[in-house]
């Protein structure tokens, strides 16, 4: 049974830089790094790559030493399609020869029909040992939907963090459950890094369909030709409604709507909007819960241990952080009370889906849900990036591709008088996106 679809999304990265940092294992399965014959010593560095490794003196944190590192090692090591071909064993040859037609297919029907930056993103490819690329972390407290954000450079606030190595992952897993937040970590199979680096086709990518393949493509590419600093959610959730209707658009022009392919498509997408739309009627339903019980939740503090004791070195990686607001003590009695609650509403949604699952969706991939972990940073996750999933939607339908909602987009945020809106910089873009539809 196949498990829900949650790894194919984007993971923006920023790197820091710290004038101490612990060894440790951060390889991210590239066959080929640490062969000093494998190529890379006549690689030079792009100008926007060392830019950023100029930028990592600035800051100060293990974290963007550690995956800076992996992510500038795995672009260095990435190869031309040419050089993959000659040196992949004769029994994948042809099995990669269609991949990168595919892969320039997809990429030319973004540019051409779609408008995205025709840049340099897939035109390598890398080889991994794995089938994901970075485990990512999300966290929420106990009584709120409201995602625990991590800072980031360039970026802004973020509610992920992202790790090569999956060890890495599991630590900080376990260091934000000891602090008394629920925690999802996810295995991701793409990311953007917004430009500043080429990002490569990866060894398992090969075993996409074409409509996987292209809804990863595409997400990625409306990120690196349209982002919106210090708006995550609006980024994400542009990001997934577009690219899923921009996957179907291409997978139509390619194969046609009568084509089993197409149908296949669809259905994907008919799938993961009505579980989308699932989860958006449980959180309902649970911050009705959570607004009634005001006073249960405080981070807690950790004891000190001989692995972290209290001193200035620490400080850097809190500074990163931002939990959301919460000024009450924690009552035990009353976030006993609030759990037994949540579990109670949970209970009656997995039995619901459960029985009602063969009426409202088309294939198999979400049928594992009540077997989830259910919890605030699974539901937190889902709310960043499908929250408002259906105004994104119906802007789609009003305007009719991919290409008019972006445009529409960039031209209301540049000049919103232009197409009667009210905007300011920093306000959230999906204002527009309302005035759009009230018009």
């Amino acid at each position: 049974m196949k498990l829900i679809p949650i790894k194919t999304e984007s993971f923006p990265i920023s790197l820091k830089y710290t004038k101490v940092c612990p060894a440790g294992n951060i390889s991210a399965g590239n066959k080929s790094a640490g062969n000093k014959s494998a190529g890379n010593k006549s690689r030079t560095i792009p100008g926007k790559a060392l830019f950023m490794i100029l930028a990592v003196v600035l800051f100060s944190s293990c974290y963007y030493v550690e995956q800076g590192s992996v992510l500038f090692r795995n672009r260095l090591a990435a190869q031309s399609r040419s050089a993959a071909l000659k040196s992949a064993d004769e029994s994948r040859q042809e099995e990669l020869e269609r991949f990168f037609t595919g892969v320039e297919r997809i990429r030319d029907f973004g540019v051409e029909r779609l408008g995205l930056n025709d840049n340099g993103n897939y035109r390598k490819y890398l080889e991994l040992d794995r089938d994901y690329l970075v485990a990512v972390v999300n966290a929420a407290a106990p009584d709120s939907l409201d995602p625990f954000l991590w800072r980031y450079p360039f970026l802004g606030p973020a509610p992920y963090r992202g790790y090569y190595n999956p060890e890495d992952a599991a630590r900080e897993a376990r260091r934000l459950r000891d602090k008394g937040y629920h925690v999802f970590v996810r295995k991701v199979d793409g990311f953007s890094t917004l430009g500043i680096t080429k990002d490569p086709l990866i060894s398992f990518m090969t075993e996409y369909d074409q409509f996987r393949l292209a809804r990863l493509i595409f997400h990625e590419q409306i990120h690196a030709s349209f982002w919106v600093k210090g708006h995550i959610s609006f980024n994400e959730e542009l990001a997934t409604t577009l690219g899923d209707m921009a996957a179907l658009e291409y997978i139509e022009w390619y194969y046609g709507t009568d084509s089993r392919e197409y149908r296949s498509a669809e259905a994907s997408i008919h799938d993961s909007r009505q579980f989308a739309a699932d989860m958006r009627t449980l959180s309902r339903e649970l911050e009705i819960l959570y607004e009634s019980f005001p006073e249960t939740f405080s981070e807690k503090s950790p004891p000190a241990s001989a692995a972290h004791p209290p001193s200035a070195d620490r400080a850097p990686e809190q500074a990163d952080e931002q939990a959301p607001e919460s000024s009450h003590e924690q009552t035990p009695e009353r976030a006993s009370e609030l759990e037994a609650a949540r579990e109670r509403i949970l209970e009656r949604f997995r039995e619901q889906f459960r029985i009602s699952y063969p009426e409202r969706y088309e294939g198999d991939a979400y049928r594992n849900a009540p077997e989830l972990e259910l919890n605030n940073a699974f539901l937190s996750l889902y709310r960043s990036y499908s929250g408002r999933g259906p105004g994104y939607q119906a802007l789609y339908e009003r305007l009719g591709s991919v290409s008019a909602v972006l445009q529409t987009l960039e031209t209301a945020m540049k000049d919103p008088e232009s197409m009667n809106v009210t905007y300011r910089k920093g306000d959230d873009p999906y204002t527009i996106i309302e005035q759009l539809l009230e018009s």
